[in-house]
């Protein structure tokens, strides 16, 4: 009875580790085409995740930092980039300022390196900032006013190969186009 008991108890884990390992997506295929979209006038945000299976695949016992980032162009133009003399952790979120980075609607690749030697990238598309919307009217000066987000806010990550570092990305919000800003800020204390 015992012994039926240690046999279930494998299977059951043997289950929920496949089970995991499928929603990883180590046997789904590697996404070449995957591109985030932004507006134009959002700042991205963007960080590296390791993932767990990466210590698996890797036989790792220490995670990667990071040595620096860069973002080109299509065309491989050098548009933003910044290199670290120490290694900073992969816990640290980076910015690209769009709109303060004079970059033109179009595809860029990001990359992250890492002190393993591996690159993680992705691809994000800048769009016009009023794409995303068809039922509200844009001008020059105004934005959007219809409560929507952007769908970037909602996009999953572009995953590389099962067990690779790879990048996250957020918007980090968005900048005014006449210099206009509204925040609201509210604080919450709990007795």
């Amino acid at each position: 009875m015992m012994k039926r008991g240690w046999l279930f108890v494998l299977a059951i884990v043997m289950a929920v580790g496949y089970g995991a390992w499928a929603d990883c997506g180590c046997g789904a295929a590697v996404e070449s085409d995957c591109v985030t979209t932004f507006r134009s006038n959002e700042i991205i945000q963007f960080a590296v995740t390791v993932p767990m299976e990466y210590y698996w695949c890797n036989d790792a016992t220490s995670t990667p930092l990071i040595t620096g980032w860069w973002i080109e162009d299509e065309g491989g133009a050098l548009l933003a980039e910044a290199m670290y003399a120490e290694p900073v952790g992969h816990y640290a979120v980076f910015e690209w300022n769009v709109p303060g980075s004079g970059a033109a609607l179009g595809t860029y690749r990001i990359q992250i390196s890492l002190t393993t030697g591996e690159l993680a990238e992705t691809w994000v598309n800048v769009v016009d900032r009023c794409t995303w919307y068809s039922t509200c009217a844009c001008c020059s000066c105004c934005g959007c006013w219809t409560g929507v987000t952007s769908p970037s806010t909602w996009t999953a990550p572009c995953r590389g190969e099962c067990g690779a570092p790879y990048i996250i990305l957020q918007s980090g919000g968005t900048q005014s186009c006449c210099g206009i800003s509204f925040s609201v800020t509210y604080e919450v204390s709990c007795p």
